[in-house]
């Protein structure tokens, strides 16, 4: 099914009218469990929008701040550019980049006192970059042109030319492997079943999946295991009362 922004533009704006009206909370868990698909809503997002504006306007709070913008708003932000490829590029430079990349760098180097600096993230570097025709940024199906032109003078074709090695681990084999063992007491029916938030069925057929090398649910089910030990760590550390989705009160 093709994206539209227009769509989730759309959505969004129901999602704000329907958090103004009064509700205790036990009204919106019900109306989450009522919306399609297995695991999640349609769009998790909007879920977390109108669940976020429980505090009406959430501006009142914090003096001379403004709300951070949403995935919609940057979307149509963008569409005021000429091509594709540059509403493609904000899009990036104000989501993707510091909502991921920026944010493991920053943690990486944190985590060994390490104070990082990224040079082309300059904001006249930046600001250049932006004024250069959109030919010298994509030619032939290449990528960053101008600046690989550059490089070739200084260094050797073949390193620049290498494959990107990013963040990633082998959560996929770590699974099948050294973290099985975990993996299934956190995703097993009773465990699922304690909070009774998530469809477990639907975990459990694609942890099974994942087990036997049909499909690979390392992304999925890893998200499913850090709110699900986030969840038991809480509640056993907690002496507040809990709440199912169906309001009845668990201690």
């Amino acid at each position: 099914m093709p994206f539209h922004p227009q769509l989730l533009m759309a959505l969004t704006g129901w999602c704000g009218r329907w958090s103004q009206k009064k509700d205790d909370g036990r009204r919106l868990a019900t109306k989450r469990t009522n919306w399609p698909g297995s695991l999640m809503p349609p769009d998790p997002a909007l879920f977390t929008c109108a669940h976020s504006r429980s505090v009406r306007p959430p501006l009142e709070l914090v003096p001379a701040s403004r709300e951070p913008g949403t995935v919609a708003q940057v979307i149509a932000d963008a569409a005021s550019l000429p091509t594709l490829e540059e509403q493609m590029m904000l899009t990036d430079l104000r989501t993707y980049l510091p909502d991921d990349i920026l944010t493991k760098v920053d943690r990486a180097s944190m985590a060994v006192g390490l104070e990082a600096r990224v040079p082309l993230l300059d904001h006249r570097v930046v600001e250049f970059a932006w004024r250069i025709p959109l030919r010298l940024k994509m030619r032939g199906g290449i990528g960053k042109w101008a600046l690989r032109q550059v490089l070739y003078k200084y260094v050797p074709q073949e390193l620049v030319e290498r494959p990107k090695m990013g963040f990633g681990v082998p959560l996929e084999h770590w699974l099948r492997g050294p973290l099985r063992e975990w993996a299934e007491d956190r995703l097993s029916e009773v465990n699922l079943k304690l909070h009774q938030l998530l469809n477990c069925e639907a975990i459990r057929t694609k942890w099974n999946e994942h087990l036997s090398g049909q499909r690979n649910w390392q992304f999925l089910l890893w998200n499913v295991l850090a709110f699900h030990d986030w969840y038991l760590h809480s509640k056993m550390h907690s002496r507040t009362p809990q709440f199912s989705l169906s309001g009845a009160q668990k201690m």
